[in-house]
């Protein structure tokens, strides 16, 4: 039972990890969002999201990366304004 309230807690807590992440989304530039979604969502290959952006594969990493550190200061600046306890 308590193995199940862990498996409970820890799908809380990636569901709302998702929610964060939904959130800080449209606060990125679209080539960002396109790169992230294509590649994460879609789990095209970088190849194929160069094909579809029109763009070499170097360019599409490198907005890959660009974008995840973006996402990730976004996460980390709206985790320190959250109000406690939430």
């Amino acid at each position: 039972e308590i193995a199940g309230a862990v498996d409970i807690a820890a799908e809380t807590a990636t569901i709302l990890e998702l929610e964060q992440v939904r959130a800080c989304l449209p606060l990125l530039s679209s080539s960002y969002r396109q790169v992230l979604e294509l590649r994460f969502v879609q789990e095209f290959s970088v190849a194929e999201t160069a094909s579809i952006m029109g763009k070499t594969q170097v360019a599409v990493r490198i907005i890959q990366h660009r974008a995840l550190r973006k996402l990730h200061s976004l996460l980390v600046t709206q985790s320190h304004h959250e109000p406690a306890g939430v």
